[in-house]
């Protein structure tokens, strides 16, 4: 497994953390047709990064490795996630735009993201 981070390339503060089982190519693949599939009403939800996507162009983006793990378990890579955007977030200056922490019960989970969901509804109405 590992656990990789997209940066923009026009404004390197914007990063993403992800983990993936499959190669880094077919991550940023997944990402970039789950985004098309967004833009042309296809799929509802979408992936915090894709308004950044929207903005600077999904070639922009770059998807870098940061650290491979052995496979424990979902919730072993979930927390090696976690862990890395709470160092990101408190130690650089840069902005990780994932909306959800990857590492936490499923009820604070979705209790987070429907707060989430309710002020960028009021925002964008």
């Amino acid at each position: 497994m590992s656990v990789y981070i997209i940066t923009c390339k026009l404004n390197k503060r914007i990063v993403y953390v992800g983990s993936t089982n499959t190669t880094l190519k077919q991550r940023m693949v997944w990402h970039k047709n789950a985004y098309t599939k967004w833009v042309n009403g296809k799929e509802r939800l979408s992936s915090e990064i894709h308004k950044y996507f929207k903005v600077y162009g999904v070639a922009n983006f770059d998807m870098t490795l940061y650290k491979n793990y052995d496979y424990i378990d979902k919730k072993y890579i979930k927390a090696k996630e976690q862990l890395l955007m709470n160092k990101l977030r408190r130690y650089t200056c840069l902005t990780v735009v994932n909306k959800c922490d990857s590492f936490t019960t499923p009820y604070i989970q979705k209790l987070k993201l429907k707060l989430y969901n309710k002020k960028h509804q009021k925002k964008n109405k």
